[in-house]
């Protein structure tokens, strides 16, 4: 088995489209997933509505990174509701004034809130059973040269 990096993939927080922050940095990211903040009133730029974190339960690589990263290795808020895949957590936070959930940003649209936060990356791996064939060789190193503007980076 052969392993090709051919991009990154940023993970991102979302909000509900009409939740007016427009910046969270870490540590505010880390209060907000760990249960610390409860109400936005608490964030610059907040309303008064309760927090709500919206959990990928079928998302643990993005999971892991985002404790390891922006939680520094701290729990997530027992009291999070559970999605079940990316599109999920998307259509979860769309529907909840007060949520937050994390995505990669390729799902962002005109119909999210995507507030400035810490850069949070992952690898996009391709893997072929062996040496790469001429023909997917030939698609690893488009995604890697000229393709890399369409790849999520």
């Amino acid at each position: 088995m052969q392993q090709a990096t051919v991009a990154k993939n940023r993970t991102v927080a979302f909000l509900h489209k009409d939740n007016p922050v427009k910046v969270l940095p870490k540590s505010t990211l880390k209060e907000l997933f760990t249960g610390k903040i409860t109400n936005w009133k608490e964030v610059s730029g907040g309303k008064d509505l309760q927090v709500v974190v919206i959990w990928g339960k079928g998302t643990p690589g993005q999971n892991a990174l985002w404790i390891k990263k922006v939680l520094d290795g701290a729990s997530v808020r027992k009291d999070a509701l559970e999605a079940g895949d990316y599109y999920s957590i998307k259509k979860m936070v769309a529907a909840n004034p007060g949520a937050v959930g994390i995505d990669p940003i390729g799902l962002a649209d005109d119909s999210d809130n995507i507030p400035e936060s810490p850069r949070v990356f992952s690898p996009v791996i391709m893997v072929t059973k062996g040496a790469p064939s001429p023909a997917v060789q030939k698609l690893i190193d488009y995604v890697k040269g000229p393709g890399k503007d369409f790849v999520l980076q």
